[in-house]
């Protein structure tokens, strides 16, 4: 079970995970969140914990045990939460880019867009990529026109529009960043394998 991040549709997986696991002889299920379409949204407030509530609700209604879970990002807070809460149904998790708590830049970042989206006026895609691409690239190759056209071209496939729906899902970020998650960690009985992006400033390595 494949679970996206904030704003993000459930068809990237398609960019780089699906195919691979299908020809390894998986069944693999994906999902969008609450809050990104085509699922309904919901009156916020929205939280991670809330977002694990939908999580095992699908798996129930699958009648999946013995899963094995992926998130990316906020999803990998997800599967976090998931795994501790209901190891029953649960063979392990990988939580890619998004475990623990998130970075005080990673928070104001949130916050910055979840301020504008407030002001009600309409995000450009460009400033939209821009706050992408603090995440994708090294700053080293912010220079180099091809690497940053790659990148251009992953994240126009992977955000949904600024929304109100993408800002609850940013504001429930903010509120698990909040708290201390160290506790929680090790009452997971299942194995969690955590994956850190180099460059990401939201959840970074350390």
């Amino acid at each position: 079970l494949l679970v996206m991040g904030a704003g993000w549709r459930a068809s990237v997986w398609q960019n780089f995970a699906v195919k691979p696991l299908l020809a390894e002889g998986y069944r693999i299920f994906t999902f969008d969140n609450r809050g990104t379409p085509p699922s309904d949204t919901p009156p916020g407030p929205y939280s991670i914990e809330m977002f694990a509530d939908d999580t095992i609700g699908l798996m129930e209604a699958l009648k999946l045990s013995d899963c094995r879970l992926w998130g990316l990002s906020v999803g990998g807070l997800v599967c976090q939460e998931v795994t501790r809460r209901r190891p029953d149904l649960v063979k392990g998790a990988i939580c890619h880019a998004g475990f623990g708590r998130t970075s005080a830049f990673g928070k104001l970042s949130a916050q910055a867009m979840i301020d504008l989206m407030a002001t009600g006026v309409t995000v450009p895609e460009s400033l939209a990529l821009l706050f992408g691409l603090k995440d994708s690239l090294r700053p080293r190759a912010l220079h180099d026109d091809r690497a940053v056209e790659e990148a251009l071209d992953f994240l126009r496939s992977m955000r949904t529009s600024w929304d109100q729906g993408l800002a609850w899902q940013l504001a429930a970020t903010v509120q698990w960043a909040k708290r201390d998650h160290d506790e929680e960690l090790s009452t997971i009985r299942r194995p969690v394998l955590v994956l850190a992006a180099e460059n990401d400033a939201s959840f970074p390595p350390s």
